[in-house]
C-alpha cells in the first residue's frame, strides 16, 4: 500500500508492506497530529504512560510525536531501540523526524544543491534522480572494519542520520537537535551495577586459594614469544 502526504515543509511518500501477525498500523493520525514509523517503538504506549499520557493503541504514534516535540531528551530514555518516527502538525505544519537512542533504525539523509531527502532505503533516492555514487574511500574503511562508521554510508551526499537526532522542518528550511542518551544509559547501568560486597565466607576464601594456586601453575607452564 502506497500513501502520499504533503504540506508546507514536506512531502511524504510511504510505502507500506504488511507483516505477518503484527496489528499496530505503522501510519495513524487524530485531530492534532498525523504520524507514522519506519519502524514502530514497541513500548511506546508504556513510555507514554509514564509520563502521564494514556492513549488507546490507535492514538499512540500521534501521541508520541507531539510529546517528543515537547521533551525528547526525557523520552526517549525510556524508549526502546530501534525506532524512527515522522510526525506533522496538522495545524501548523511543521515536520518532525526523529531515530532513536542506539541509532538501530537506520535513516539516511541525502542534501546537495537542490534537493534534500530523507529515506530509510538508499535505493529509494534513485526515484528522485539522485546518482548513487560510491565513496571509494568508505568502502575502503568498510572492508577494514566490516561496516559503516559515523555517519558513513559508502556514497557520496548520503549519511547516516545520527542517534537521538530530531530534525525539525518547517517553511523556513530544516534545524536539528541531538539528545545523547546513550552515555545516560551507560552512567545508569553503572550506578546499578555498584552494589555493597556481601561478606565473604569460607568457601569464598577456599575458591581464591585455588584459583591463586591454577594462577601460579599457568605462569610457570607460560612462554613468552
Amino acid at each position: 500500500m502506497t500513501k502520499t502526504m504533503q504540506n508546507s515543509s514536506a512531502s511524504l511518500v510511504l510505502l507500506e508492506l504488511p507483516v505477518v501477525g503484527w496489528k499496530p498500523a505503522f501510519c495513524r493520525e487524530d485531530e492534532e497530529t498525523w504520524a507514522l514509523a519506519p519502524d514502530y517503538p514497541i513500548n511506546a504506549r508504556s513510555a507514554l504512560a509514564m509520563k502521564g499520557t494514556s492513549v488507546d493503541d490507535d492514538g499512540v504514534l500521534p501521541a508520541l510525536g507531539r510529546e517528543l516535540q515537547a521533551a525528547p531528551a526525557a523520552l526517549l530514555q525510556e524508549l526502546a531501540p530501534p525506532f524512527s518516527l515522522v510526525w506533522s502538525s496538522k495545524r501548523t505544519g511543521q515536520t518532525f523526524v526523529q531515530t532513536d537512542g542506539l541509532g538501530q533504525s537506520q535513516l539516511f539523509e541525502f542534501q546537495d544543491g537542490r534537493l534534500w531527502a530523507l529515506s530509510n532505503k538508499i535505493l529509494a533516492f534513485r526515484a528522485l534522480g539522485v546518482a548513487l555514487e560510491p565513496e571509494s574511500e568508505q568502502w575502503a574503511v568498510r572492508a577494514t572494519l566490516g561496516w559503516f562508521p559515523l555517519e558513513m554510508t559508502g556514497y557520496r551526499r548520503i549519511r547516516f542520520l545520527e542517534p537521538g537526532t530530531q530534525l525539525h522542518l518547517d517553511s523556513n528550511g530544516l534545524t536539528r537537535t541531538r539528545h545523547d542518551v546513550l552515555s545516560t544509559w551507560v552512567r545508569s547501568s553503572a550506578l546499578s551495577s555498584r552494589r555493597r560486597p556481601r561478606p565473604r565466607t569460607g568457601e569464598d576464601r577456599r575458591l581464591r586459594l585455588e584459583g591463586s594456586q591454577l594462577q601460579r601453575g599457568a605462569s610457570h607452564g607460560r612462554r613468552d614469544v
